[in-house]
Parts: structure tokens; sequence; C-alpha cells
């Protein structure tokens, strides 16, 4: 039976900075890279299985290259297939990042791919990781400008890739429209007995919207988009409900802080590990810039980054390293709550206290 190219979502990512580090390592340093490579994996997998039913991928990984393939059953409609993609690779960047310390850099596009047990061939591969190697350059996750330019066809003709701001605009709300319409089919088919009220559901509907509104895309300043992974952080915001399925906006909005935090722990960690290469140095300063836009847009201006002062001392270990050490209240989070009630907040707190404990 001959073997054919179907029509694919592709994502590709790689680990920012792999073969420098592989090639500067002992081999415990080597053993925890490993481990964590494995980490990135096995929560890709765990993903897949949780959303094998509505949206099933496939995933292919050799050293720290990562492809998720999502085919696409209706080549006249798959918008639902491309915000699935958007919020896993929003979460799956997100979490390596605060979990594993460790940055990426990738591409999403559509092209053509044979997909098989252990092979992966195509067109689509080679457009994939051309836009990874040759665009990204940050760590981010670039979309492909043509894969973008046919979305709107879905919609409307008169919104255009190039059209900046109304572009970007038109494609986040579409993500909402999108998700409002997927949830009331959720919250019609539930048991009556499960929803307490009409007022009830409404308010879970609203607070559902609020978690979909923050999956989205940012445009950069040299034009391209990428998937806003901090926008995790709002997400997870409206998604931590108590026991008795009610927000607790204060807690969650510290928990959020603390979140952020951390991801500028990770980000000025990594920034003092490569203060002595100023190509590498310049990569983790995009992530400073990326971290004030959220701050500046989403209301936590007291988080925001003095990046002029930290250019000036880019080489500056011991400034980095007082930066790293007492902004943020760096003391307050390792010792943040001991009784907090978010556990996959403590686990990171835990896991976070214990490297750098290890390495200070």
């Amino acid at each position: 039976m001959p073997k054919e190219t179907s029509d694919y979502l592709i994502a590709y990512f790689d680990i920012l900075g792999y073969s420098k580090t592989v090639s500067n390592i002992s081999e415990y340093e080597e053993s925890e890279l490993i481990t964590h490579i494995i980490g990135i994996a096995k929560k890709i997998y765990e993903l897949k299985k949780k959303y094998e039913e509505g949206f099933p991928f496939k995933i292919y990984s050799f050293s720290d290259n990562f492809l998720i393939a999502v085919k696409i059953k209706n080549t006249e409609y798959y918008f639902n297939e491309f915000v699935f993609l958007i919020g896993l690779l929003q979460e799956v960047q997100f979490e390596i990042i605060l979990y594993r310390g460790l940055f990426i850099r990738g591409s999403l596009v559509k092209g053509k791919l044979y997909a098989g047990k252990s092979l992966v061939y195509g067109k689509g591969l080679i457009t994939a990781y051309e836009i990874e190697d040759k665009v990204a350059i940050y760590p981010r996750i670039i979309v492909d400008k043509q894969l973008l330019s046919e979305l709107p066809r879905f919609f409307s003709d008169d919104v255009s890739v190039d059209n900046n701001n109304d572009f970007l605009d038109f494609i986040n709300q579409m993500f909402i429209l999108q998700a409002e319409a997927a949830i009331k089919v959720c919250f019609d088919a539930y048991p009556e007995d499960e929803i307490s009220s009409d007022l009830d559901k409404e308010e879970k509907i609203k607070r559902g919207l609020k978690r979909a509104s923050n999956v989205r895309l940012q445009k950069d300043m040299d034009g391209n988009y990428f998937i806003n992974y901090l926008q995790q952080v709002e997400f997870l915001r409206y998604s931590i409900e108590d026991d008795n399925g009610n927000l607790d906006d204060n807690e969650n909005f510290q928990i959020a802080i603390t979140y952020l935090n951390l991801y500028t722990i990770r980000v000025l960690f990594s920034l003092y590990n490569n203060s002595n290469d100023n190509k590498i140095a310049e990569k983790y300063l995009w992530c400073c810039s990326h971290f004030n836009i959220f701050c500046i847009e989403n209301d936590y201006q007291d988080l925001l980054i003095d990046i002029d002062m930290l250019r000036m001392n880019i080489n500056n270990k011991e400034y980095i390293f007082e930066l790293f050490k007492n902004t943020y209240a760096f003391e307050k989070i390792l010792n943040y709550d001991n009784n907090i009630s978010n556990i996959a907040l403590a686990s990171l707190l835990a896991v976070i206290s214990e490297e750098i404990d290890k390495f200070f």
C-alpha cells in the first residue's frame, strides 16, 4: 500500500542553548538534563492521553527536539484544531520553563506530512524546522504567517494578517467565541442536579470564558506572531477553585503573582548562567521584555523588571545575582505560606527551592 502525505498542523520546538549546554556540563548535570527532557516528553504524553478523544495528536522526539502533529480532518475548517494546539503549546511551554528551568523556541505551521508509527516525513517538517531555526531566535513559538493568513476565511474576508493589531484582535476574539460555543455545549449536556441554578450555570460559563480569553497570540516587534505563554498565569488564576467550586479572587491573585515571581527567577537564573555570552543573554533579555509587556497589560506593574539597568549590567554576575536574590521578594517566595492550599504551586515552590539551594 503506497504511503501518502496528509495535511497537518505541525508544532516543532527544541531547547534553547542545548548544544552549548551539553558541551560544557558534567556527567551529573548531563544526567539531570536527560531527566528534564524525559520529563518534558512525559508531560506531552500525559496531555496526549487526556485529549485523545477530542483532539488526537502524534508525538515524535529525539535529543532535545520535539514534534507534535495534529491531522487536519477537514481542510475547509480546522480552526478548532488550531485553537487546541495553541492552548496545548501555551501550557507545555509555561510548564517547561517553571518546572524544568528550560526555555524553548519553535514554530507552528500547516503542511504536508507523513506521520507514521516511528517515521515522520514531509515538506511541512522542513518548513517548521526552518522557521524555528531562522525566525524564532528568542524563546518563543512562532506561528507561520502563511497558516495565519488562511484563518480569516473561516469567519470573514475583511481581515488580513498584514493588518497589524486588527488581525491580532480578530484572531484572539475568535478564540473566545469558539470557546463560548464549546462551553455552552458542555453545560447543556450537564445533568440538572450538577448545576444548582441558571445563575450558577451563567457564572461558570463566564469563568470558563475568562479562562479561554487567556489562550492567545502576541505580535512581536519584528512583526512575527508567537504564542503568549505567560497568559497561562491568567488561565490558572481563573481556574483554581475551592472544594465548593468557588473562586477566591484575592488568594488567586497572590498565586498569580507567585507564579510570575517564579518565572522571573527562572529568567534571571538563566541570565546569570549566561552573562558571559551576550548573544545568549540577549535571548533572556527578550524574556524580560515580554514579561514587562504582559505585566503592564494585566495590571502587575509592581513586578516590572528594569531592563535598561539589566542591559547595562548584562556581564556583571554580581549585579544579576543580587537582583536574582533580592528582587521580587525572593526570600518571601521561598518561604511563601507553608500551608498554601494550591498543591501544584506548593510542589513547584519546593522544586525551585531545592534547585537553588543545591546550586548556591
